[in-house]
């Protein structure tokens, strides 16, 4: 599009606007700019806005040794391969150089511009945060996208809710990579996936189960790469479900974990012991190195209508599949009529689960959405083409049933069985 430059304000005219190029957003652009041909947007143009200086969003910021915490084939862009394209747990690195490579792809093209290191502040205005005097007015004649909404948190960019004496030493995740002597104990704040990832990283490195304390204020379920649910301690029942992903050669480590403090959240941290909100304490030492895991990587957001007019505000429609949402949403604005009732009504927010009650909801909402945006929205076919769905990877013989069959039927009447149970016994199933 023609750009007009005014010392040193710019004006961009475009089709869309995206507001962060995290996972989310670069998966809503591949959607319009690769996987939309003969859809009658071949021309359509995007500029993406993001705070930081390469794509990825937080994973560069995450540590070094984190890892996918679901299976490559359903992560990333649906028009590249992720690592094998199977059931692999990409590294960080992988992951960067890969959202590098999509982006580069895309610009490559001629009809994405990319600018990194600045400051989205509403109504098309753009500030560069390395020169105060650079502002760039995008105008987007179809739509601004929001793809900050359910942005993911890190220790090491939110500083923990509870606070420690100056003599203890409390570091962020990040920094085990960087360890340069030896510590008495190694005790791990938090056991969300990042608390089972820094035990996993202990253990790798050789520390002994015996060095290793988990502060755990809420067991929770565990999902096994093949969609079942584990959980620790068979004589503790889980109240939380956040769609953490464990192998099952992972699983067993982390049941040599003896040393597990189940005594509710942190309060403070002080040089002889750990205070918990209820009141109680476990004794710790200024010898032991304390790991901060305690970061709400997905914090619940209120769903809202994802189509408003000229925004697009960028929420799951698939439980736990964020990035995959973020696919389905460009699709469907694509190829649906501009009717926003319409489109709200096809796809409908499934918000990331944060109790076991929660678990047959989002499944049962996320295949609504997805029987709805088979018939009335982006089409079966899509569905099938896109490599971030389930659908991509089942064998022909399933979809010919699926195609002739109502593939909710058989599990709907039990899923809708246990959101009974859950409205019953509450959203923690005790």
């Amino acid at each position: 599009k023609t750009e007009q430059k005014m010392g040193k304000k710019e004006t961009i005219t475009t089709d869309y606007l995206v507001i962060g190029a995290g996972a989310m957003g670069l998966a809503f652009a591949d959607e319009i700019i690769n996987m939309s041909a003969g859809t009658g947007n071949d021309d359509t143009e995007i500029v993406i806005v993001d705070r930081r200086a390469k794509p990825g969003g937080h994973w560069n910021d995450a540590y070094d040794f984190v890892r996918l915490h679901q299976p490559s084939y359903s992560y990333g862009v649906s028009s590249m391969i992720l690592g094998t394209g199977g059931k692999d747990l990409c590294s960080k690195s992988q992951l960067l150089a890969y959202f590098e490579l999509a982006l580069q792809k895309m610009l490559d093209t001629g009809r994405l511009r990319f600018l990194a290191q600045c400051d989205y502040q509403g109504g098309g205005r753009v500030k560069s945060m390395l020169d105060a005097d650079l502002e760039y007015e995008v105008i987007a004649s179809k739509k601004t996208v929001d793809a900050t909404y359910l942005n993911t948190n890190v220790p090491s960019t939110n500083p923990p809710k509870y606070t420690s004496a100056p003599e203890i030493s409390l570091v962020p995740i990040n920094e085990l990579a960087r360890i340069r002597r030896s510590w008495d104990k190694f005790v791990i704040i938090g056991a969300g996936k990042t608390g089972i990832d820094a035990i996993l990283y202990l253990l790798e490195m050789n520390v002994t189960p015996d060095r290793i304390i988990w502060i755990m204020p809420n067991d929770s379920w565990l999902l096994e790469k093949d969609g079942h649910l584990l959980r620790l301690d068979n004589t503790t029942w889980p109240t939380k479900f956040k769609c953490a992903t464990v192998s099952n050669a992972e699983f067993e480590k982390l049941k040599q974990i003896k040393n597990i403090v189940r005594q509710g959240r942190v309060s403070e941290v002080q040089t002889d012991k750990i205070i918990f909100e209820a009141g109680t304490s476990y004794t710790t030492s200024v010898d032991n190195l304390h790991v901060d895991c305690s970061a709400d990587g997905l914090v619940t957001k209120p769903p809202c209508p994802i189509f408003q007019g000229k925004n697009i505000i960028l929420q799951s429609v698939h439980m736990c599949q964020q990035v995959y949402s973020a696919s389905i949403i460009a699709a469907l604005d694509l190829r649906c009529e501009d009717n926003d009732e319409k489109k709200n009504a096809i796809l409908k927010p499934v918000p990331h689960p944060e109790y076991i009650g929660d678990w047959a909801q989002t499944l049962l909402d996320s295949l609504t959405n997805e029987k709805r945006n088979v018939k009335d929205g982006s089409g079966f076919y899509w569905l099938r083409n896109n490599r971030l769905g389930s659908l991509y990877h089942f064998q022909y013989t399933w979809i010919i049933k699926a195609m002739y069959g109502d593939f909710m039927k058989p599990m709907a009447p039990k899923l809708e069985q246990f959101c009974e149970e859950v409205r019953m016994n509450g959203r923690k199933m005790l």
